[in-house]
């Protein structure tokens, strides 16, 4: 089997995501200084450690999934690969390392296979505010002929 780390992956087609960041999908693989070959391949994506439930954000909403599985064996997404067992304390200051991190929106690499690229892409409320600013200065600019028109006859209405 080849190792990512002497080559580049590049994922074609995504057939499965796991909610623990494991992808299983068809891609190429160039080794380093050889010919790509398109194969079969499951890798496990770079996630946001400290992100319990997996929203893109190490926030207070973590902490509630860390605490409603104190105690339990369970299967914390984005846990510290050192711990295992039980949830506990050790998960706690995992999370108070990395509060406030995020890994969602332009630039950030959760998410992101560790040898691809991302561009940035403008979110939703900016293209929102772009939208609204534009059509202010639309209906400015459209206005301006009629006021000229009043000014010009005798001065704006009282």
């Amino acid at each position: 089997m080849a190792n990512p780390a002497d080559g580049t992956w590049l994922l074609i087609e995504a057939d499965a995501i796991s909610d623990n960041g494991w992808v299983a999908g068809i891609g190429t693989f160039t080794p380093s200084g050889g010919a790509p070959y398109t194969r079969g391949w499951v890798a496990q994506l770079n996630l946001l450690p400290g992100d319990y439930n997996g929203n893109g954000i190490v926030d207070a909403a973590d902490y509630t999934v860390w605490h409603d599985h104190l105690g339990q064996n369970f299967s914390l997404q984005n846990r510290d690969p050192n711990a295992s067992g039980e949830i506990n304390g050790t998960d706690y200051d995992f999370w108070v390392s990395h509060f406030g991190d995020t890994g969602s929106g332009a630039g950030s690499t959760a998410g992101q296979a560790s040898s691809g690229t991302q561009a940035g892409v403008p979110e939703p409320s900016t293209m929102s505010l772009m939208v609204v600013a534009m059509t202010g200065c639309i209906v400015r600019m459209a206005a301006r002929p009629a006021l000229r028109r009043r000014v010009a006859k005798g001065g704006l209405p009282r």
